[in-house]
């Protein structure tokens, strides 16, 4: 027997080319006025609302009826917006789902002690949702053919039955017509389906009508079905990394509205390795607390993943109490969990619990790093060395310095050295460090003072890397401020994670206070605007608890994708439960937690908090200035969805503050006018005279743009082909650092 599942109308985001919603209404044949009950009538494409309302719905206390449909037609999905309040039977009404197969419901409902019930006409009761999975026509009708009475009763004791009540019914139609097929791995390369040949679960595929785009998902076995109207469309597979390939791009199909379509899709390896990505989360960590992490993984490769295993490094506040599956070994903070052999689309999780260390500062950021083995690189990058960089960060005491060491971990040596990016804070330097061509297991240490600022330092990958992006290393709370403190809450404002699929790291503020239904947006973005760059990957945490009075049966996170992200890109992470996920409608993410009994906080709180997280890409190139938005809305059972907040970036670039002029030499003054220059900049330098000026411009990623030497102490700048923005200048006069400021070109 399963539970019912509340969904809002617009649940599924369905496919809807057009919809037509009458009401059929169960009238009284009796002299005074009893309650009667509408079904609504519907035609849609793929899932439909059905809502049951009242009329003459005054001092009811109890009520029981069967609902019946064709089940060849129509499968029962869920129930949504069930507005009857707490019956002595239980929280809700009564629904029994044991002949649902066969195209049945059956209903019952008593008010809490017997307190008469009245409802404005026309009021929803509740409604039911239904997935077509047949084209056709089907009614939905409250049945007095049933054995199961139809009763309602009111306070004075009347009860009136299947004789009292016209029986008219709703009617369905279903006005779309499936697509359906499998998703497989073509094993034998013939772009054919073979008996045994492997379906692919959990792909999303996208579906393209007139620049509209539909989705849907895979099942365990690598079917498919969606239901479109009539017309022309593009079926594209979602490929998730480049050792897959389809025979075709994409496919081209007509719905003419007479035939039901049928669209296998083979996906072919065109490399033989595994592949492991991994991921890691927690909705929270406090302090003096044990908190819980999920760690997830999954074999997206072509071949199995020989014995594997997952190394989890701790922060070091942070100790391990136990875990769900053994510990196979310890080194310090760095503990390992053997996974075993891995098949290609496997996928599983474990948890661990940690402590929180009571002497942590509230507020302090906590970063636990995840890496998954095997973790060998078999994606060929054209033209790329072998080369690959990796960056640690290490809190040095002794030097009381921040150490930054860069190394190449690949199998070939770096062409050409590269520069970084140094941020501060929200400070970025002017100048950062540059980085030698390092060959094959060579390192390079920088360091910084450890004065209590963040420090992140990023380097780009080396050129036709197969991951490509960047490598990023932070590191919080190493050395203190005049003030005797360090900084915090500058690590999660820009991204953490390189586009390796072997790590995954997660940083989190311990707290205090925190809203248990709630959406979290990684990075969190720059500033009050949350300023990202365009085409930055995004990670979001959905997280809920159950703080009712019983246990959750059921909870449904829907989450309703910005037209601004790359609903094809989606990429489920870590949960805190078993989950399943389904992509539909115009970018509709579904997570559905089944039996998951949530116990409310009142009786385990610790066991009463669950989440989701994924990634997913922005669309190509968004402009300066737009805002991706989105919430999620969040039900548990048949209560009224949770809307979380809404987590928003704004696109930007240059929004990094950059550190203001500085003077390196005593009793020196420079002045640069006029400052921002349409075509020439004037540099004047007083306090010292010096037979060699040298002037750098650097563009805000630290790139040398332009250099210059002049012999006097007064000279000019001129922008000649320099595109309008801000720049980074340097001036050394005789060898020695002069200093260091901005100039803006309009």
């Amino acid at each position: 027997m399963n539970n019912p599942i509340t969904s809002p109308k617009n649940l599924f985001g369905r496919l809807r080319f057009f919809a037509l919603i009458t009401f059929l209404c169960f009238y009284s044949n009796l002299i005074f006025a009893q309650p009667s009950f509408c079904l609504s009538n519907e035609q849609g494409a793929t899932t439909i609302t059905v809502d049951i309302t009242v009329e003459n719905f005054n001092s009811i206390i109890g009520m029981q009826f069967p609902i019946t449909w064709d089940p060849a037609v129509l499968e029962f999905d869920s129930v949504a917006n069930y507005n009857l309040p707490t019956g002595t039977s239980g929280s809700v009404g009564n629904f029994g789902y044991n002949q649902t197969d066969n195209g049945k419901l059956l209903f019952s409902w008593n008010s809490s002690g017997l307190d008469p019930i009245t409802f404005p006409d026309g009021s929803i009761i509740f409604s039911l949702v239904f997935n077509f999975i047949g084209n056709g026509f089907t009614t939905v009708q409250i049945d007095e053919n049933d054995p199961f009475p139809i009763e309602v009763i009111h306070a004075n004791n009347t009860v009136w039955s299947s004789l009292d009540i016209d029986t008219k019914a709703g009617s369905i139609n279903g006005v779309g017509f499936p697509l359906s097929g499998n998703l497989f791995v073509d094993t034998n390369l013939n772009c054919s389906y073979d008996l045994g040949e492997q379906g692919i679960p959990q792909w999303i595929l996208k579906v393209e009508n007139n620049n509209i785009n539909y989705y849907a998902t895979t099942e365990i076995d690598g079917s498919y079905s969606i239901y479109l109207d009539t017309g022309d469309y593009v079926i594209t597979p979602q490929i998730i990394n480049n050792l897959w390939q389809g025979c075709q791009t994409s496919y081209t199909i007509t719905m003419d509205g007479t035939n039901n379509f049928v669209q296998d899709i083979p996906i072919k390896p065109i490399l033989f390795c595994p592949l492991m990505t991994v991921d890691i989360a927690t909705p929270f960590l406090r302090r003096c607390f044990e908190n819980k992490y999920t760690i997830s993984y999954c074999n997206d490769g072509t071949t199995i993943a020989n014995g594997a295993f997952v190394e989890v490094e701790l922060d070091s506040f942070l100790s391990v109490t136990s875990s769900s599956i053994p510990v196979a070994s310890q080194n310090g903070n760095i503990y390992t969990f053997n996974i075993g052999d891995i098949e290609p689309f496997q996928c599983g999780d474990f948890t661990i619990d940690v402590y929180v260390s009571c002497d942590a500062d509230l507020g302090d950021t906590h970063c636990t790093t995840v890496n998954i083995f095997p973790n060998e690189i078999c994606e060929l990058g054209v033209g790329w060395s072998g080369a690959n960089i990796e960056i640690s960060g290490n809190c040095n005491p002794t030097s009381e310095e921040i150490e930054f060491t860069v190394k190449n971990i690949g199998d070939g040596n770096m062409s050409n050295g590269t520069t970084s990016i140094v941020i501060e804070d929200a400070v970025m330097m002017l100048t950062s460090p540059s980085v030698n061509s390092l060959n094959v297991d060579e390192s390079q240490v920088i360091s910084f003072p450890a004065n209590g600022s963040t420090f992140r330092m990023e380097i780009e990958q080396v050129p036709n890397h197969p991951f490509g992006g960047k490598v990023i290393a932070v590191i919080e709370g190493c050395g203190e401020n005049t003030n005797g403190e360090f900084s915090t809450g500058f690590i999660n404002q820009f991204s953490l994670e390189d586009n390796n699929p072997f790590t995954a790291i997660d940083c989190r503020q311990n707290i205090g206070a925190y809203d248990p239904n709630d959406k979290q947006a990684f990075p969190r973005g720059y500033g009050d605007q949350n300023y990202i760059k365009a085409n930055t990957d995004l990670e979001y945490l959905i997280r809920f608890q159950n703080t009712g009075t019983d246990t959750a049966f059921n909870v449904i996170v829907l989450d309703t994708l910005s037209s601004l992200l790359n609903v094809g890109s989606f990429r489920l992470g870590a949960s805190s439960h078993p989950v399943d996920f389904e992509m539909t409608g115009n970018g509709v993410a579904i997570f559905k937690f089944n039996n998951i009994m949530l116990p409310d906080s009142n009786v385990n709180e610790s066991a009463s908090h669950g989440f989701v997280q994924f990634k997913i890409a922005q669309e190509q190139d968004l402009s300066n200035g737009t805002v991706i938005e989105n919430e999620a809305s969040i039900f548990f059972d048949f209560n009224e969805p949770i809307i979380t907040n809404t987590a928003f970036h704004t696109i930007g670039e240059n929004f990094v503050t950059v550190n203001t002029q500085k003077i390196f030499l005593s009793n020196l003054a420079v002045r640069t006018f006029p400052n921002p220059f349409k075509e020439m900049v004037n540099f004047e330098i007083e306090g010292a005279q010096f037979q060699s000026i040298q002037l750098n411009v650097y563009d805000l990623t630290g790139r040398l743009i332009r250099t210059s030497t002049h012999a006097e102490n007064k000279f000019s700048f001129f922008r000649n082909q320099l595109l309008s923005g801000m720049y980074v200048y340097t001036l050394v006069g005789d060898g020695a650092m002069i200093s260091s400021g901005k100039i803006t070109v309009q």
